[in-house]
């Protein structure tokens, strides 16, 4: 995670997530899911803040904005499911268990496996 959707978690930051996050504080009429990116993988980046990165990439999933398709969603959409993926298996909740179980099913089917892409 070098990058964030602005190039500013690592890139303009010298990988200081603190730093990242200040100055990810845009305004949300200039891109509205481009904070809760950022936010996200400055809290992911500094370790030991899974449950924040978790909701900040939830947030960023849920955030409408009329420009996703062409400024957010090409990139980061994918990464964001992935790295949620990953945070979720990591807590080890119970109850997404089951849903982890049909995810891998599925990727099975589609001929991914571990570890290769």
């Amino acid at each position: 995670m070098n990058r964030d959707s602005r190039g500013t978690a690592n890139g303009a930051t010298g990988g200081r997530p603190r730093k990242a996050a200040r100055l990810s504080r845009i305004p949300a009429t200039e891109c509205a899911p481009c904070l809760p990116l950022a936010l996200a993988r400055a809290f992911d980046a500094a370790g030991g803040q899974a449950d924040s990165a978790i909701t900040q990439y939830e947030l960023f999933l849920a955030t409408p904005y009329y420009n996703r398709l062409l400024e957010t969603d090409p990139l980061g959409l994918a990464l964001a499911h992935e790295r949620l993926g990953e945070l979720y298996e990591a807590r080890g909740d119970a109850d997404l268990e089951p849903r982890v179980a049909q995810a891998r099913q599925r990727l099975a089917r589609l001929g991914v496996h571990e570890g290769k892409r």
